[in-house]
């Protein structure tokens, strides 16, 4: 005998069990405030117990919408881009998203960003939230002429096209810098992989030089005190290095506990976004980090306003950092 197939639960299925209407089943299980509490659990004990799914795509031909936002950053193995989509991730979901993920890999394959937003595109997604690579102006004009809207964060292109959410990076740079020279360094070296590849790199050194000019040197001495891998290793550029130093203000975090393996264990370093706030690990390295919750609120209230209201001008929201000490 044939085994007989087993069938799909759905919102007729709940209703026939629980003697009430489809359409009551629908209302409970999208919480609507028309169907009372007692109503709503009796709905959701009966699609659990028969194992029901929302179909998703139906409910999203219906809508017109399809609750999907895609993240796409340029490396998804960077500890930071993981905390900041675990915490976009859960304020979305509390606003009835769901998201999908996307590696740019912004230092690979030339085209793939390009690529990347396409695909996105094609899942009919609500809107976006990106990293854009220096190169990224093309992909981001792939989604103006689709008309997704998009929030970039971390960084942002200097034509301002897209509403964008970064850390106060020149205010942050300052306070690193001072933090070393109030702790007796006279010749910090400022570490980071390029000097102006991304706004963040432009407003990081920017913050750097105008304290050391500051504190007395002067801008060439100060450009003296910056060492850039540009795709060396760290390795490779301090052996490279002709310049003395006493202190190492890295670019980001990743940075600073490289260099504490390679310097003079007296070597006062620190680093840049506070990545041990969500990461526990046996570094001590000070940092400079932002309320990274707050970052996401901002994104996301940012995002669901651009869809709401497609032509509004862009905005630039600057979160405020602080001093992290271990």
């Amino acid at each position: 005998m044939m085994e007989k197939k087993s069938q799909r639960p759905t919102l007729k299925s709940i209703a026939q069990e629980i003697g009430m209407t489809a359409n009551t089943v629908s209302l409970a299980l999208r919480g609507s405030p028309r169907v009372t509490e007692a109503t709503r659990a009796r709905v959701l004990e009966a699609a659990k117990a028969q194992g029901y799914v929302q179909d998703m795509q139906a409910s999203s031909l219906r809508k017109g919408q399809s609750q999907i936002i895609a993240l796409v950053f340029g490396d998804i193995a960077n500890p930071l881009y993981s905390i900041k989509m675990k915490k976009l991730e859960e304020v979305l979901r509390k606003e009835g998203y769901q998201i999908l993920i996307f590696n740019s890999d912004e230092q690979g394959v030339p085209g793939r960003e390009y690529e990347v937003m396409r695909t996105a595109i094609s899942r009919k997604i609500d809107g976006m939230i990106c990293t854009p690579s220096p190169r990224g102006r093309e992909a981001l004009d792939l989604l103006a002429q689709y008309g997704v809207p998009c929030v970039v964060v971390g960084r942002y292109l200097d034509d301002n096209k897209e509403d964008c959410v970064v850390w106060d990076n020149e205010a942050g740079a300052r306070i690193a810098t001072r933090y070393l020279l109030d702790h007796g360094c006279k010749q910090p070296l400022y570490i980071a992989s390029y000097p102006d590849s991304i706004s963040s790199e432009r407003d990081r050194l920017k913050g750097f030089i105008g304290q050391m000019m500051e504190y007395g040197m002067t801008e060439e001495q100060v450009h003296r005190q910056c060492l850039f891998l540009r795709g060396r290793s760290m390795k490779e550029a301090l052996d490279e290095s002709k310049v003395a130093f006493d202190g190492i203000f890295a670019y980001r975090d990743q940075l600073a506990w490289e260099a504490a393996t390679l310097v003079p264990s007296d070597t006062l370093i620190i680093g840049y976004d506070n990545v041990q706030a969500n990461l526990p690990l046996p570094i001590h390295i000070p940092s400079i980090g932002a309320d990274m919750e707050q970052e996401a609120r901002m994104v996301a209230d940012l995002l669901l306003s651009r869809i709401e209201n497609p032509d509004r001008p862009p905005v630039r929201k600057v979160l405020p950092v602080h001093l992290v000490e271990r």
